[in-house]
């Protein structure tokens, strides 16, 4: 074990080596100040300390005449157990030899003493009272279950799972702090190592990763990350990595799989890693993947061989008491911070009963996070905060106007610039910074902010850009580090001000790719709660001519609005001929979601059907596409005779009326899905030679999945996906329908105008594109 953790720095580290005729358990060189010394190791691993006597008589002797001959240039004893103050100082008196315990050792290799130091001083919660975090379904705190985790020889990862505000990073301090004390009291226990993976915007290999941490952040003479490594799997090591979401938001799907393959590295061993994180940063398939080990095939769930299965566990809301505690804690700090400031008055009772208000008035459920009780607190250390129609959007509003309002109205030198340019140039910082490709997404240089945010709002006194932007900066809900680095106190004021920023603005079609590609869903929680939803009609006043690219999730958002819906069914569905793509897409969400006011399945199908035979391309691909989803399982079904009928009538619609009976002519501008779905894979079957009233269709459901996809993906490129989970399945083998049937479904006065068309022997249709400008064809015929 000892040879093994000294070639971690040592590559030439041999166990049993005899120097001289003398057997010495480990040998190594060692490269000092230009100078090569060579090293011998005595290991002992008695169960009680080494005695001077033992070390005089047995260990002097055996390697004082090396370092007299040379053969060896220091001897390094390592032991079990410390030493006592007579065999120390024994050896202290032994030129060239030294004591240390094995975990001496182990931290002397990795450096971070200083570190762990750092470690036990910290606090889960910084100038706030802490409540012990527990687990859902587990009684008692959550430190004691992870200690008991911890202890256990089972499970090598632990995933940490909780929304917004409930004390995940807390609670990662407080793991860190305890283990921290709990080292420094007793070398065997584990050494704590925390890493904010926020900071994280890239892929990043392990090496990478903490070797950042401890040549910059967290500097530790002579680490190595082969040491690092060893001490991990050799369960020397409890590596608690904080902010898995924050990792994500900052960089690509591909990276961030990458960095979850670099995570599962750690797993091996003795090891113990702790990954804290929400939930909804990633879909439950990437859930399944990358904590659990599992990925779909074909609808059926599969080990990955990738990816390895962490334990989960899931952070509690407070309980009544857990509230009260926590509540009346921070109420009394600030309470008392305010009295020694001069701030307010207050009477003896003050706290008990302010408290008791707050309880009997604030819903539980804004103060079941402890960022919510901290902001409340806040407020109601105000004796004329007035705590009536509470809601989590007036909660953040209040806090957040208050925070920029006393820099605005208490700080004269601050005056010249009013309140709502400062709260601007507040959203559109934190909308900068949460968008920015390749960057941490909380924090960021001052120098970094962009002139264009200064541009047109007032210079107040400032007589330059630099000190404009630092009159703005200081107002702001950011915090600066050591480094210069500015950081928003809390991930959930950026989520906000993100909000907020997007409410007021209303977003050109361009920018709603922007939208799509950022918005989560605890900015979409602030969206919601707004008092004013005007801004949903302004959003979808530009969504509908915006080129994309757009995510379900995003139009889903937009499907749950009653008030929108209500316009939709007013206007859009009356001009199936005009409609949009993406008011097809909200519209089908919207009856998935039971929004007040969606269509019935029948209107709804109706109004598909109109759009599949009359629409714009990219609608009508949309609308066959939801329509598909709901037939999966029963191909069978009289509406998908009317999904066929109507994409050969759009067909019909678009072709020249003098196309030739043998094929149909559509110019190559409007020659779309339709048109190379049914010339390039519907096929006729014939019962018997001639009877063409006994005749079927033949197709397979999932090549005009992929068409459908194929007309819509540089918009929409999950739109496979957009209205439900397609089973494989459901969409390999052909499906047939009976000619006669679909034909009824079409427009009479277009089946008559092509009827030999349509009534053609042949076993497919031809359908050719042309250029209306040149006359010439293409002919697409079936595989």
């Amino acid at each position: 074990m000892v040879c093994e953790l000294l070639r971690t720095q040592f590559p030439d580290a041999q166990p049993e080596q005899y120097v001289n005729g003398t057997k010495v358990d480990v040998l190594f060189t060692r490269v000092d100040f230009g100078r090569t010394d060579r090293m011998a190791v005595e290991c002992k691993s008695y169960e009680t300390p080494l005695t001077k006597t033992y070390i005089e008589e047995k260990i002097w002797p055996k390697y004082q005449r090396l370092l007299d001959a040379g053969y060896i240039d220091g001897v390094l004893i390592v032991s079990r157990k410390p030493v006592g103050s007579a065999a120390a100082d024994s050896i202290k008196g032994w030129r060239y030899a030294r004591h240390l315990t094995i975990q001496e050792l182990e931290e002397s290799l990795l450096g971070i003493r200083k570190y762990v130091q750092t470690l036990a001083g910290l606090q889960p919660i910084e100038e706030a009272s802490y409540v012990e975090a527990r687990f859902d379904g587990h009684d008692g705190a959550a430190l004691e279950k992870l200690q008991a985790w911890v202890s256990s020889p089972a499970g090598n990862g632990l995933a940490i799972l909780g929304s917004y505000g409930q004390g995940k990073t807390s609670l990662a301090r407080r793991v860190a702090g305890y283990y921290a004390n709990a080292y420094l009291a007793d070398p065997t226990q584990r050494i704590p190592i925390i890493k904010k993976l926020g900071e994280v915007v890239h892929e990043t290999r392990l090496e990478a990763l903490f070797g950042a941490e401890f040549t910059a952040d967290s500097p530790a003479p002579g680490y190595q990350f082969k040491t690092f490594d060893y001490l991990n799997q050799t369960g020397r090591l409890l590596v608690i990595l904080d902010g898995f979401d924050e990792m994500k938001h900052a960089m690509t799907a591909s990276d961030f799989f990458s960095n979850f393959r670099e995570f599962n590295r750690l797993l091996k061993g003795q090891s113990k890693v702790i990954l804290l994180g929400r939930p909804n940063a990633l879909p439950s398939d990437a859930q399944d993947l990358v904590f659990r080990g599992i990925r779909r095939v074909g609808g059926q769930s599969v080990a990955s061989t990738e990816f390895n299965q962490w334990q989960e566990l899931t952070l509690a809301f407070f309980n009544e008491a857990e509230r009260q505690d926590l509540l009346f804690s921070n109420l009394k700090n600030i309470v008392s911070r305010y009295q020694v400031a001069g701030r307010f008055t207050y009477k003896s009772s003050f706290v008990e009963e302010r408290t008791a208000e707050v309880l009997d008035r604030v819903p539980p459920d804004l103060l079941a996070r402890p960022v919510h009780v901290q902001l409340i607190s806040e407020l109601a250390a105000d004796p004329s905060f007035d705590f009536g129609d509470f809601t989590r959007y007036r909660l953040y509003d209040h806090f957040i106007r208050s925070m920029v309002e006393r820099d605005t109205t208490q700080k004269r030198a601050r005056k010249a610039i009013p309140l709502g340019d400062r709260l601007q140039f507040q959203r559109d910082v934190a909308w900068w910074a949460w968008r920015r490709i390749g960057k941490v997404q909380g924090s960021f240089g001052r120098e970094e902010i962009p002139n264009s945010l200064l541009a047109e709002l007032p210079d107040g006194n400032a007589t330059d850009l630099e000190g404009k932007r630092n009159e703005y900066i200081v107002s702001t809900l950011t915090e600066e580090k050591d480094s210069g680095v500015l950081y928003f106190a809390h991930r959930s004021f950026q989520e906000f001000l993100v909000a907020e920023r997007l409410r007021l603005a209303k977003p050109d079609p361009n920018a709603h790719a922007e939208y799509s590609a950022h918005i989560t869903p605890d900015i979409i929680s602030f969206l919601n709660q707004t008092p004013d939803l005007d801004y949903v009609m302004d959003w979808y006043d530009t969504l509908r001519s915006s080129p994309g690219l757009l995510s379900p999730s995003y139009l889903l958002f937009y499907s749950r609005f009653p008030r929108l819906i209500e316009n939709i069914e007013q206007t859009a569905l009356r001009q199936p001929a005009q409609v949009d793509m993406w008011t097809v897409a909200i519209i089908v969400l919207a009856h998935q979601s039971k929004t007040p006011g969606s269509p019935t399945l029948a209107q709804l199908d109706a109004f598909l059907l109109q759009v599949l035979r009359l629409g714009q391309d990219d609608a009508a691909a949309t609308a066959t596409l939801a329509l598909l989803q709901r037939q999966q399982s029963r191909f069978s079904s009289p509406m998908l005779l009317a999904l066929v009928g109507g994409l050969i009538e759009r067909c019909l619609r678009r072709a020249r009326p003098e196309s030739d009976p043998s094929a149909l002519s559509i110019e190559a501008k409007q020659f779309d899905f339709s048109a190379k779905w049914l010339g390039h894979t519907v096929e006729k079957v014939f019962a018997m030679q001639g009877k063409l009233d006994a005749a079927k269709l033949q197709f397979n459901p999932g090549k005009l999945i992929a068409l459908c996809a194929g007309e819509v993906n540089d918009r929409m490129p999950e739109a496979v996906s957009a209205f439900g989970e397609v089973r494989e399945s459901a969409i390999v083998a052909p499906v047939s329908v009976e000619t006669q049937k679909v034909y009824e479904m079409i427009d009479l006065k277009l089946r008559k105008a092509h009827d030999g068309f349509l009534r053609n022997r042949r076993t497919n249709f031809v359908v050719v594109s042309y250029d209306r400008t040149r006359r010439a064809g293409n002919s697409f015929k079936p595989h």
